[in-house]
């Protein structure tokens, strides 16, 4: 069994406890995306209070959030955002707390690791308004799994994991573009 087919239904079940708060749920206008994202307006900047950001929302993009119990190990995600479109999810962003400031990789090779096998690419990139550094990770489509692509980067007691479900669909470019445009332009709350 390819371990990307386990890890997708890993990474859309999300957390295994349930939600400690009601979930909410905003939609954008459902309009049908061009394949010429770059004609897409933004038209509302998205605003995650629990998860400290800020990202561009484009027409036909809306988010469902989700909050779970901050009693679970440190572990398991506390915040789920799930981007979507008429199409169905596009991007995932899961937010760790790491109140002891774990350095990125360590916390990445204790948590993450078992993203990585032979056929997943490993790169390096910086991300955000903030320019922060990050692992970004691509298992390419195979006969059994979609493709994904990741992007894991902290700031502060915060790790974030940005995901994009069909990194390199074969009808639309859209999930990927929306990637990229979250990673670019997400702003991230800092204290000062």
């Amino acid at each position: 069994m390819d371990t990307r087919i386990a890890l997708a239904a890993l990474l859309i079940a999300g957390c295994t406890e349930s939600p400690a708060e009601k979930s909410t749920r905003r939609d954008a206008v459902e309009v049908v995306v061009p394949d010429a994202p770059d004609t897409e307006p933004v038209v509302e900047n998205f605003y995650e209070p629990e998860s400290r950001f800020r990202i561009p929302l484009p027409a036909g993009v809306g988010a469902d959030v989700k909050h779970f119990d901050p009693t679970l190990p440190t572990y398991k995600f506390r915040h789920l955002v799930e981007l979507h479109t008429t199409n169905g999810i596009a991007v995932i962003i899961e937010v760790w707390d790491n109140p002891t400031r774990q350095p990125l990789e360590d916390w990445f090779y204790e948590n993450m690791a078992f993203l990585i096998d032979e056929e997943t690419r490993v790169s390096h990139r910086e991300v955000t308004t903030a320019n922060l550094p990050a692992f970004l990770l691509e298992q390419p489509r195979s006969p059994m799994a979609i493709s994904l692509g990741f992007a894991i980067f902290a700031a502060e007691e915060r790790v974030y994991r940005v995901s994009v479900v069909d990194a390199d669909a074969e009808l639309s470019n859209y999930p990927r573009y929306l990637f990229e445009l979250v990673l670019s332009q997400m702003e991230l709350e800092v204290s000062r």
